[in-house]
């Protein structure tokens, strides 16, 4: 059996804990999974059980995934036990239907509130998205200090679309689009401007509004019906899973 070298045990020590095995056999190569377990036990090391889970599949860059990083920030949740949580009315069912097929994880039905409900426990991937996008403690009074994981204009336009369709909303008249309109704490108001200001740097033809409501809250506005319709066909081109009830015309 080969030895472990100082390098090997510190590399243990620091990812043990928070590392999923295939990352450790990676990492500690050519070792083997029992001795690695068996050399983790010896320096007194642990890690708690994981359940399978494909919440991995949630952090790489894509459009899909940018589009539910956005759609998390504004309505999801991540405990700290490292669990996520999206809970939509149940006539979004459909709409929730597309990220739990996609992590392979049921959804449950809350009859009595009318709700549905995708719980999906993952310690190490979790923590890994939360860091990823900057989430902290009590996200809806403290955003993250910027969207600065989010690679080029193309992400960003996708988190945008999920980020209205979590906790924005879309008003029309008589069937015709009259505004977007996202509400949020006041102390989102410097992120939310950065990231509006560079999304029309990245797409001359947007133009939005950030200002602070009569309640003091941060608000983000987007009029025009050449603007939500770059957006619609943004979300067609390339297949954005939208929540088709607000892009309805």
């Amino acid at each position: 059996m080969k030895k472990y070298t100082e390098q090997e045990m510190q590399i243990l020590k620091d990812q043990y804990h928070q590392s999923s095995k295939d990352e450790l056999l990676t990492l500690l190569n050519p070792h083997s999974w029992s001795s690695i377990k068996d050399k983790a036990k010896k320096l007194g090391l642990s890690r708690k059980k994981l359940k399978n889970s494909k919440i991995s599949l949630l952090l790489p860059n894509t459009l899909f995934n940018c589009y539910w990083w956005g759609f998390i920030l504004s309505d999801g949740h991540i405990s700290d036990k490292g669990e996520l949580i999206i809970q939509l009315h149940e006539q979004d069912k459909k709409h929730l239907l597309k990220i739990s097929n996609y992590i392979d994880k049921d959804i449950q039905y809350l009859r009595n509130k009318n709700m549905v409900r995708l719980t999906n426990m993952d310690i190490i991937n979790s923590e890994k998205l939360k860091h990823k996008l900057g989430i902290k403690k009590k996200k809806t009074y403290n955003p993250p200090d910027n969207f600065d994981f989010l690679q080029n204009k193309e992400e960003r336009i996708a988190f945008l679309i999920g980020f209205i369709d979590g906790d924005g909303s879309i008003s029309y008249r008589k069937g015709s689009f009259q505004s977007i309109r996202i509400i949020v704490h006041e102390n989102w108001f410097n992120v939310l401007n950065n990231f509006c200001n560079k999304l029309v740097d990245d797409f001359s033809i947007l133009k939005f509004t950030v200002s602070y409501n009569k309640r003091k809250n941060t608000q983000v506005c987007l009029h025009g019906i050449d603007r939500y319709k770059f957006l619609k066909d943004f979300i067609i081109s390339n297949k954005i899973p939208s929540l088709e009830r607000k892009w309805k015309t």
